[in-house]
């Protein structure tokens, strides 16, 4: 599965989540501490957003705004038509290699085409275990996501952006999901 592939398969997986859901689940508590499930959405579409923004060249300060922006409208069409965005701006030629300067650090590209790939995964799998919903994430792309997070497995419990990082209870052997997911801080 190619990068762009992934992220498609990525939307995929949280956009079925949220299709699936009915109007009385939208205030309903997520497993994202503090977040309802319309927060977590709007978490999710605000990236994607700040994605866009950033890969037309936006600065780090301009991106926050772009993230903190309220979204209007209906809410699985936001999501929809942000998701699509993101997606082409991925496409740009250069984009994979150009700097992008997110408010954690500059970046290049192709990166932060990762980090949008396992947020939206991760948040995916974060939907499905609020709502009882499927839990299981497409194999390709949880080996992709695996393989993308390895070069910062050993510190990722510092960076303060993926819980307290791996529990130290998942065996090896476990499934690759469950290895990931515990890995970015989520209790599987």
């Amino acid at each position: 599965m190619d990068q762009l592939s992934a992220l498609d398969q990525a939307a995929r997986e949280f956009s079925t989540r949220v299709e699936a859901m009915d109007d009385s689940q939208w205030n309903a508590p997520t497993i994202c501490t503090g977040w309802n499930v319309q927060t977590l959405v709007d978490h999710v579409v605000g990236g994607s957003r700040m994605a866009t923004a950033l890969v037309a060249g936006a600065t780090a300060e301009e991106a926050v705004a772009v993230l903190g922006a309220r979204s209007s409208g209906e809410p699985v069409e936001t999501m929809r038509t942000a998701f699509a965005g993101q997606a082409a701006s991925f496409t740009e030629p250069g984009v994979m290699t150009a700097t992008v300067h997110h408010p954690t650090l500059d970046m290049t590209g192709e990166q932060l085409l990762g980090f949008r790939t396992l947020d939206l995964a991760l948040h995916a799998w974060d939907l499905a275990r609020s709502l009882g919903f499927e839990e299981q994430l497409d194999a390709e792309l949880v080996q992709q996501m695996w393989d993308f997070i390895q070069p910062i497995a050993p510190v990722i419990g510092s960076l303060g952006i993926f819980g307290d990082g791996p529990s130290g209870n998942v065996p090896d052997t476990a499934a690759l999901q469950t290895r990931l997911i515990d890995l970015v801080g989520r209790r599987p």
